[in-house]
């Protein structure tokens, strides 16, 4: 195989994931997808290095979703652990622990094991130099109305990802936090038709829709690629773009 650049990005299909998959080929790296829906990144219409189609929630999918990626030959590899949900949004005393859990895997364990499989196939890899990037958020250090899954799973990420850079030698691998700020994606979409009793600040936000606050997805894709392509990296950082 041939010296080359390796992307893997969960939840490729849409919103940021997407913005990042598609800035990434463009900028010449091969693309490696793990998502939920085969037709979905069909539609997408990404080349595609490889991919895993299965639930991200589930602990056993997560642990085997990489057993496909081959970086043998790569000079630099790239995961991107992206995808996410913010459900439940509701008050605490009426979540579903089923829908909770969920989240909190997802958003939290998921990304952490993906992260783990990674480094190991990174270190098999010689010559291979790599980076763990998590798609974090403000709602990590800032507690909002609602979101109690969202912000703990969030907090879980931030602060499981500074352990890991602590026990990883960023010469050989940087592992940071970015956060992108508010973003329009189908999250946000969600956030907006979400009750008021339900979520508090809702309407905060569908004003900010209104006023155009919104930044597209492609705003930390093209950061992330321009970073990478110089490999100006931080380590064991969040990197909090707009301070949101």
């Amino acid at each position: 195989m041939s010296a080359r650049r390796v992307a893997v990005v969960t939840g490729a299909t849409s919103g940021i994931g997407l913005a990042i998959s598609r800035a990434l080929v463009a900028d010449g790296w091969a693309l490696f997808a793990v998502v939920r829906s085969a037709a979905k990144l069909a539609a997408a219409g990404l080349p595609l290095l490889g991919s895993a189609v299965g639930d991200l929630a589930d602990p056993e999918f997560a642990a085997t979703a990489l057993d496909g990626l081959d970086l043998a030959g790569a000079r630099e590899a790239v995961l991107v652990n992206n995808a996410g949900a913010i459900d439940p949004i509701d008050r605490f005393d009426r979540l579903d622990p089923t829908i909770l859990a969920r989240t909190m895997a997802l958003n939290a364990t998921t990304p952490l094991v993906l992260s783990g499989v990674f480094a190991r196939k990174l270190g098999a890899a010689d010559g291979c130099r790599g980076a763990i990037v998590q798609i974090g958020s403000g709602a990590a250090v800032r507690p909002i109305a609602g979101w109690t899954a969202y912000c703990a799973s969030k907090a879980a990420l931030h602060h499981g990802t500074a352990v890991m850079a602590g026990e990883t030698d960023p010469a050989r691998c940087s592992i940071f936090v970015l956060s992108p700020g508010v973003i329009e994606t189908p999250m946000q979409a969600a956030i907006r038709a979400t009750d008021d009793a339900a979520m508090p600040d809702a309407p905060a936000f569908r004003q900010m829709a209104r006023d155009g606050a919104l930044r597209s997805p492609e705003v930390p894709a093209n950061w992330l690629v321009l970073r990478l392509r110089s490999w100006d990296l931080p380590h064991g950082e969040v990197v909090d773009l707009f301070g949101a």
